[in-house]
């Protein structure tokens, strides 16, 4: 993990206690898996946390391979990870920031 984003989750992780620290934890397991540990600022656009979200939506989980990840945890990784990404742009001073367009409640399974 050897980007600002992944050390910040990893850092806000380490700040929790018990089981809230375990969510930030697997959260970061699956930005992890999602970006093959390798993700720069210069790579993160709105795209990017659509196909987060997708991912988190789509994927295993991580208890078991027969089933996917539940909603709820989707949407609790992927408000962790926002967190972190807030918490690493207040850190750094960046002449851009991203838009605010990625709310937890746009969060939803495509039905079939």
């Amino acid at each position: 993990m050897n980007n600002v984003l992944l050390n910040t989750s990893q850092s806000l992780a380490n700040k929790r206690k018990a089981s809230n620290h375990d969510n930030w934890i697997s959260a970061l397991r699956y930005l992890d898996n999602f970006t093959n540990g390798n993700l720069k600022f210069a790579d993160l656009n709105q795209k990017f946390l659509e196909d987060f979200k997708e991912y988190l939506l789509t994927t295993k989980s991580n208890r078991s391979n027969k089933t996917t990840l539940s909603q709820n945890s989707a949407v609790s990784y992927f408000n962790k990870v926002k967190a972190a990404l807030k918490a690493s742009l207040q850190r750094r001073d960046f002449a851009i920031r991203p838009k605010r367009q990625s709310k937890a409640h746009t969060i939803s399974r495509n039905k079939a």
